[in-house]
């Protein structure tokens, strides 16, 4: 299992990007031991990010409120981000659950998670 984490993601609805906040991706299979001549004798691992979880955070709005639980949608997760390159995945992915953070402070935003099953092969983009 591996787990990768980021700080932005955003699930598509109807053709419209639905930004989210924090992200975190496990994949349910096998790291694959991809250590060769250029690894300078360190082990190399490559992920496979064809099947797992991911769970996303973030501010309950009008957006949030309309994503349905046991639908499919676009997800995508990116890395970077800020002034340097960005590497994004996107995927399809069955919203499994939906849950409203019950605690929140008087100057915080009211948050969701939501949790995803990955449905779909990823496509990755770097720009």
């Amino acid at each position: 299992m591996s787990k990768f984490a980021g700080k932005s993601s955003s699930v598509l609805k109807d053709g419209v990007s639905i930004g989210m906040a924090e992200f975190e991706l496990e994949t349910d299979n096998e790291d694959v031991d991809s250590m060769d001549y250029d690894s300078g004798g360190f082990a190399e691992w490559l992920a496979g990010v064809n099947s797992g979880t991911i769970t996303m955070s973030g501010p309950l709005n009008s957006g949030t409120l309309g994503i349905s639980q046991g639908t499919n949608y676009t997800v995508k997760l990116v890395f970077g981000g800020s002034g340097v390159s960005e590497v994004s995945f996107s995927c399809t992915a069955k919203c499994s659950n939906i849950k409203r953070k019950s605690k929140v402070k008087s100057k915080e935003a009211v948050g969701i998670t939501i949790k995803w099953t990955i449905t779909g092969s990823f496509t990755t983009s770097v720009t």
